[in-house]
């Protein structure tokens, strides 16, 4: 813990905003896992009855699986597939523009704290003359940890934001397929 405030020490005052930052990191991703085990528990319970009863049965008896919802509320084929990507969008890809604010934002910030503590160091040297330039080593060191901070708070969030838009894509276009495979076959049956 002494290590922590030694490094937010150094760090700055950019450390602070970081850390915020941080911790909205990890609540989104903690969220967005906890809401994507829901999802796929759901979705595998819907799946597994689609053979066998039919799309629209299936549907009917999954009232909790909000795709399932749309698709037994659904009367035109192109609404309905735009709606099925706008829940998707909701269930899967919830918090990506939070995350891309982070990954695009973190390393900035760290970058202006780097930016600060450099001024910083000149404006000390400048004080002190260059018989201090040890104080110049320490000091590009130690504003070096608010880049590094910030990236370490960037990459994980890029990553993840990367992760469910593949998702996300995958998901809209497997629904889509499902959706009107579903209702080629339902005709098929009602016709015969």
């Amino acid at each position: 813990m002494n290590e922590m405030w030694e490094i937010t020490a150094k760090g700055g005052f950019m450390m602070w905003p970081l850390y915020a930052t941080a911790i909205a990191c990890l609540f989104i991703i903690a969220e967005r896992i906890q809401a994507l085990w829901r999802f796929k528990r759901q979705e595998a319970e819907f799946l597994y009855m689609v053979p066998s009863h039919g799309l629209l049965e299936a549907a009917r008896q999954s009232p909790s699986f909000a795709p399932a919802r749309v698709i037994v509320e659904g009367e035109e084929a192109e609404a309905t597939l735009a709606e099925l990507a706008e829940v998707l969008e909701r269930e899967i890809g919830r918090f990506l523009h939070a995350l891309a604010a982070i990954y695009k934002g973190a390393p900035l910030m760290g970058l202006l704290g780097a930016t600060l503590g450099i001024i910083k160091v000149f404006h000390k040297l400048s004080q002190q003359g260059l018989e201090q330039m040890e104080y110049f080593a320490g000091g590009i060191s130690e504003v070096l940890i608010t880049t590094a901070t910030g990236l370490l708070i960037a990459i994980p969030a890029l990553f993840f934001a990367f992760y469910l838009n593949g998702l996300l894509s995958r998901k809209i276009s497997q629904y889509e397929t499902l959706y009107l495979k579903g209702m080629k076959k339902g005709k098929a049956r009602s016709a015969a």
